[in-house]
């Protein structure tokens, strides 16, 4: 079971297939193993290759998304809400949390 504190360690917006390769794993938002402060926002990766007046936004409200928690908070406050599809574990740290989005997009969150 993921905890809701997890960091996020960066989020993806995809298209309706999600690509195998998601192991780029970078820390950012709150601190890493060593208790060394890293930055509050994460990376957003428009992987969709949406217009960035279309993109800008988005990656706005995710990038401060730094925990599961916030993230939850957030999709539950989506009109309507969004709900997580799949948690796939990457090892024994890691997981890619796959969450749908309006317009055939997905929201890969990797997460540890």
């Amino acid at each position: 079971m993921l905890p809701l504190t997890g960091e996020c360690d960066i989020v993806r917006l995809l298209q309706s297939t999600v690509p195998k390769d998601l192991q780029a794993k970078a820390k950012f938002g709150g601190s890493n193993a060593r208790g060394i402060l890293m930055s509050a926002t994460i990376p957003v990766a428009n992987c969709a290759a949406l217009p960035e007046e279309r993109f800008e936004p988005l990656r706005h409200a995710l990038c401060r998304q730094s925990s599961i928690e916030r993230a939850l908070g957030w999709f539950f406050a989506a009109n309507p809400p969004l709900t997580p599809e799949d948690l796939i574990p990457q090892d024994e740290f890691s997981y890619d949390l796959l969450v749908p989005y309006p317009g055939g997009l997905y929201l890969s969150y990797d997460t540890s």
